[in-house]
């Protein structure tokens, strides 16, 4: 059969069942035609196929971004970044830059500050954290709202607390803490559940716009992702919490104008919501090709490492007697977990500090046994950075999928012994290998816009853990570069139940590849990062390349 596109020249890696090398590959209306020797696949090759050749670049099946955030990760390339920022004075410059092109009364919104990652303390700061005073004193009358890098706090000024009616008196939510001084004045940084005393007045906000403004922006945020995600060689994306409306706004858009790039989308939302749309939507079948699936729900139990909420067995080694915040009610929880298993959807839970570890896998457990089936259903835990020794080999047993990012250690790992103390860090924190060697499924991903969706960034650091002072954090806990490469195709096809039709290089599989210009498995380990996407290629059309 002659071929529509043929590819040749490359390094394959085709993580198929025969772990073949090929040389070629040539498709047909969307899927892999065949794979073969140079000579064999060039038969296929008629008046109207289209090449591409190449000298030696990697092909690999298309990366798939395991866990991020689509549309956070599209206003964040519209809205202030402040990712590399080294301090607060930096913060503080950046905003006050950003407030002159706002009208009267425009909210300011920006995301990315990390305390942990600034080279010099504020003035005045409450366990680490900054005050709101400067930030209130250049914004007097546009309320701001910055969040951290983790998503797990904001940082907001005087304007927006009035706004929100924020008091001295306003208690702490379930699940939440409003961060005070010790006169017990709110400092403006609000943890998990509390930062929707902002965030909720923030969305009344934007529900003031036209149906026009509203669809237009969410368009224009759409589609600045799908354009970072292709120019990245990522070809679907497992979204780690869309709600309920964005759900129907991301159908509509798909019907309408269609989707350039694969999405699968974690549903969230409150418990009585949640609950409410899962008695009257089944989910859909990602078995077979497509664009768009929601087939899985996305609970948060506790809160992250860097802002101190992440669950723990035993105390916070720098703040004695704090353990961390559970931000689900458990009784919630076993509801939307039991009601998951029920309607046959794939629960994916956020689960960083070892006690929330250990409770997830004592829910999941009780969910199995109570109805069998939901142990097929793929069931995850997002994130899993510090597990309890004993709990590793839980994942195996049940089994559950760890849904990792290697970034998150190389990027935290500065502040994780302070946290954690050394040895509960080398026996629990982004264990890698001991889950991997017990044959647990560990999938990847950014985590994006928590960290940048940069795919050769993680590689490096799934393959060295290296931060960025060059030491390795705690290294024989590293992935090899085939486990590496894995992860980002054919673990994260299985773990958004493509795999019958994704993430190998196989024939009749989709046509989706992503081609790199370095050797990933052969070359030196700083070539890594160094590398660069030169296509992107989805159901064998070119929807990036890199001139």
């Amino acid at each position: 059969m002659q071929a529509d596109l043929i590819i040749s020249g490359a390094r394959i890696y085709a993580f198929d069942s025969l772990s073949g090398r090929y040389e070629a590959l040539a498709v047909r209306e969307g899927r892999i035609l065949a794979l073969g020797s140079h000579e064999e696949i060039m038969k296929m090759k008629g008046p109207g196929t289209r090449m591409i050749e190449l000298h030696g670049e990697t092909l690999l099946p298309g990366l798939i971004e395991g866990h991020g955030h689509f549309l956070s990760m599209g206003r964040s390339l519209r809205e202030l970044n402040l990712l590399d920022t080294r301090s607060y004075r930096e913060i503080i410059d950046s905003v006050m830059e950003r407030l002159k092109g706002l009208k009267a009364g425009e909210w300011l919104r920006g995301r990315g500050w990390h305390q942990e990652k600034w080279d010099e303390v504020p003035g005045k700061s409450i366990k680490g954290f900054p005050v709101h005073d400067p930030l209130s004193a250049i914004s007097p009358d546009h309320p701001v709202i910055l969040h951290h890098a983790s998503g797990h706090a904001i940082l907001v000024n005087q304007k927006a607390m009035e706004i929100a009616g924020i008091t001295d008196e306003t208690p702490d939510p379930p699940g939440g803490v409003i961060v005070r001084d010790e006169n017990g004045h709110a400092t403006g940084i609000f943890e998990e559940n509390a930062e929707y005393l902002i965030t909720d007045k923030y969305e009344e906000y934007l529900a003031g716009r036209t149906e026009e403004e509203k669809k237009a922006d969410f368009e224009k945020t759409l589609q600045l992702a799908e354009a970072h995600c292709l120019e990245n060689g990522i070809t679907a994306f497992h979204d780690a919490a869309s709600t309920i409306e964005e759900i129907k706004m991301i159908r509509a858009y798909h019907k309408e104008k269609g989707l350039k790039l694969r999405l699968d989308l974690m549903l969230y939302g409150r418990p009585d919501e949640l609950i409410t749309y899962l008695d009257s939507v089944r989910p859909d079948d990602a078995s077979k090709p497509g664009f768009l699936f929601v087939n899985s729900v996305k609970l948060f139990y506790d809160g992250a490492l860097g802002s101190r909420g992440a669950l723990m067995l035993e105390p916070y080694s720098d703040d004695p007697g704090n353990t961390g915040q559970r931000t689900i009610d458990t009784a919630d929880f076993y509801r939307i977990a039991e009601k998951t298993a029920i309607q046959g959807y794939q629960l994916c839970t956020h689960a960083i500090g070892d006690r929330a570890n250990h409770e997830v896998l004592n829910a999941y457990e009780q969910i199995y046994a109570k109805y069998p089936e939901s142990s097929k259903l793929r069931w995850r835990i997002e994130h899993a950075q510090h597990i309890a020794p004993d709990d590793q080999p839980r994942f195996a047993a049940l089994p559950v999928i760890a849904a990792m990012q290697s970034i998150h250690c190389s990027s935290d790992a500065p502040f994780v012994i302070a946290r954690l103390g050394e040895e509960r860090a080398r026996q629990g924190a982004y264990v890698w290998r001991n889950l991997i060697d017990r044959g647990v499924l560990v999938m990847e991903g950014t985590d994006v816009p928590v960290e940048r969706l940069d795919p050769m960034a993680n590689i490096y650091a799934g393959v060295t853990r290296r931060q960025a002072n060059g030491k390795a954090f705690f290294p024989e806990q590293a992935k090899t570069r085939e486990e590496e490469l894995r992860s980002y195709t054919l673990v994260n096809a299985y773990g958004l139940f493509m795999d019958p039709w994704k993430g190998s290089l196989e024939k009749g599989k989709v046509a989706d590849f992503t081609i790199i210009d370095k050797d990933l498995m052969n070359c030196p380990e700083e070539d890594i990062r160094k590398a660069r996407v030169l296509y992107t290629i989805i159901n064998g059309k070119i929807l990036y390349r890199n001139e």
